[in-house]
């Protein structure tokens, strides 16, 4: 019976564990047809919890078991970073190269997780730039095999099934209550938090425990618990799908509760065995997979933007590849060294320290690709350098505050004019600096900011909320003066929920109104032009020269659906003025991205210091028509 609980969970792991690597690759590669991919982790997580378990007990003390950890896990990971390290440094422009690098250090030690979570927030280095993301999971998973370990070997070493069973049961659901208050509760986000992913480890463990005994479990199940069973299945299924990952708490504990199921109860022995042999083969790569596929995609999206299908179906071949030459051929012949694991360690601190060394020199490296990009004065645009505390208005200090003073501003209770709005609002104070080179009364302006959080309505978390409040309080110290509003509409007003649109369409009527009774003047801001990839401007490789990096006009369109309808009409219903930047940084073909030998965009949707210039330039005469002659 033993035997055949083995052979057919076996069966069911392989499978799981293949599905798992293949749903990870379509979430990455093909995010629209694969929204619910995300889980793949967490199945990953599942099978982890119950392979730790023999792995555990095959090992005499607590060292032998890391011994085994890192012979299994280290030759592929050394050969990941030396292969995307070697990749960075030819092609990467310096602070990406300073991202990779660190990610190199957290990926070595175990720490990505750490370093990952520590990002999190509205703007990220190096405009989203996150090369060995996936690893966060496979820090999680070497963390809990330390803890793991030292529970079993130390702890429950002698305890009886029960006991362990009644521990790991205790320790999961500690796990998953901190886990579903976190976010439910707290408005904390546990992804990158070990101690909060335990209990998916352990409820592959408890599977285990379950399966290996043969008196507390049978695998016969009459045909009519099998019936059940398999609508119980489907049921999970679909709802897994319904949800496509709007309710990631939700459907990550139905996907373990399936995954619990399917393996205990459906027996894939008698599965053809072309079909056995094909998930058998994946999941045996399945490692390499996971750890190669990602930083290939980030990679690529940082060469040419938005890839076409068929180079991301080139890319999942050449990887699928990779995974086979590592897996099944230089691994095995690397872990059949003498001492292996020390040589590992050893490879390891000489490339963390390299990596160290590196990122704090990384400005003195003559390298190919910065020489090459000179003329663009890549030092510059692409950081992010408005961001200013609002210490003028409030002794609170805020997360991704955004305010700006004029450098012509003669006092902060006489400003010429106000800018409010979220992150957006910077961007338009760059055009107004840039307006100010021939009048410097467009420079008198107080800009009151802070990123993902538009100010005129509710919308965020506290923070978020706060910060309006306060803000709000500010600007009543005023009376008739201009007032322009500048925030990334899109993102607050795409929404299928007709309740939330409506009123926050109502909100931001109301407080333009608000302003109107206090006599100010009420300028509305478009979004810029949506959807651009600068960094795909620079020419990265030798035979490559500066590349077309402008936005189709239809993907801006599509980035700013309903946005500007409402826009429009909340402008027209509380007598507000428009201004539209997509008037001066499009044609009917395209939006510009790079124009007279400046790239225009720090990311996808804010304006460098050279695309504020450039939007001054073309806009001057209208600003100077509306708000100059009227109010300044």
């Amino acid at each position: 019976m033993n035997g055949v609980i083995k052979k057919q969970f076996n069966n069911q792991v392989a499978l799981v564990r293949a599905f798992s690597v293949l749903v990870v690759l379509g979430y990455h590669f093909f995010p629209s047809y694969f929204p619910w991919g995300f889980l793949g982790v967490d199945w990953f997580f599942f099978i982890s919890g119950y392979l730790m378990l023999p792995l555990i007990s095959r090992s005499d003390n607590f060292l032998l078991f890391i011994y085994n950890r890192i012979n299994r896990l280290y030759p592929a990971l050394l050969l990941f970073t030396l292969l995307y390290m070697t990749i960075g440094y030819l092609f990467l422009l310096d602070d990406e190269l300073i991202i990779l690098l660190k990610s190199s250090v957290g990926s070595l030690t175990h720490l990505q997780n750490f370093f990952e979570n520590s990002r999190e927030g509205y703007f990220v280095d190096s405009a989203g730039f996150r090369p060995f993301l996936n690893v966060w999971s496979l820090s999680v998973e070497f963390q809990i095999y330390i803890f793991y370990a030292f529970i079993f070997l130390f702890v429950l070493s002698k305890s009886s099934t029960v006991v362990k069973m009644r521990t790991l049961i205790t320790i999961a659901t500690i796990s998953l209550f901190s886990y579903v208050s976190s976010q439910y509760i707290y408005e904390l986000d546990p992804f990158f938090i070990s101690p909060f992913r335990l209990w998916e480890f352990i409820m592959g463990s408890i599977l285990y425990l379950v399966m290996s005994n043969k008196n507390e479990v049978t695998l016969c199940f009459s045909k009519f618990k099998m019936m059940l069973i398999y609508i119980v299945l489907f049921i999970l299924a679909i709802s897994l799908f319904v949800m496509k990952g709007e309710y990631r708490t939700l459907s990550t504990i139905i996907s373990i509760v399936f995954c619990f199921i399917f393996i205990m109860a459906v027996d894939l022995s008698k599965a053809p065995k072309i079909f056995i042999n094909s998930y058998v083969y994946i999941g045996s790569i399945s490692y390499s997979i996971y750890l190669f596929h990602y930083p290939a995609i980030e990679f690529l999206e940082q060469f040419v933007g938005s890839p076409s299908i068929g180079e991301r179906v080139s890319l999942i071949l050449m990887i699928f590849l990779v995974a086979h030459l590592v897996d099944r051929i230089i691994s095995p012949r690397l872990v059949r060294m003498k001492k292996s694991a020390l040589v590992f360690i050893f490879s390891s601190l000489l490339i963390i320290g390299g990596s160290t060394f590196l990122r704090y020199n990384v400005e003195n490296l003559n390298r190919y690709v910065i020489n090459k990009n000179e003329i663009l004065n890549l030092n510059n645009n692409f950081e992010i350098n408005y961001k200013f505390k609002c210490d003028f208005f409030t002794n609170n200090e805020y997360e991704d505050e955004r305010c700006r003073l004029g450098s012509n501003l003669n006092s902060l209770k006489s400003p010429g004019f106000l800018i409010v709005g979220d992150s957006l609002s910077n961007s338009i104070t760059t055009m107004f600096e840039s307006i100010a080179d021939k009048d410097n009364v467009f420079d008198q302006y107080i800009q009151i900011g802070k990123g993902y959080c538009p100010i005129v309505f509710e919308f965020g978390g506290e923070s978020c909320k706060k910060f309006r409040q306060e803000s709000i309080e500010y600007l009543d110290k005023f009376e008739n003066v201009p007032i322009v509003i500048s925030a990334q509409w899109s993102l607050y007003f795409k929404t299928d929920d007709i309740i939330v649109l409506n009123e926050r369409k109502n909100q931001l009527i109301q407080f333009v109104e608000m302003l109107n009774v206090k006599g100010f003047d009420v300028y509305l801001v478009h979004s810029v032009p949506l959807g651009a990839r600068p960094r795909t401007c620079v020419s990265r490789a030798p035979w490559s020269n500066i590349g077309d990096c402008d936005i189709a006009i239809s993907t801006v369109n599509n980035r700013s659906e309903g946005s500007y309808d409402i826009i429009e009409s909340i402008a027209e219903q509380v007598n507000a003025k428009i201004f539209d930047p997509k008037k001066y940084m499009c044609d009917s073909i395209s939006c510009f991205v790079y124009k007279d030998g400046d790239i225009l965009y720090l990311d996808d949707s804010h304006l460098s210091v050279d695309g504020g210039r450039y939007l001054g330039r073309k806009s001057r005469e209208w600003w100077e028509t509306k708000l100059y002659k009227n109010k300044l």
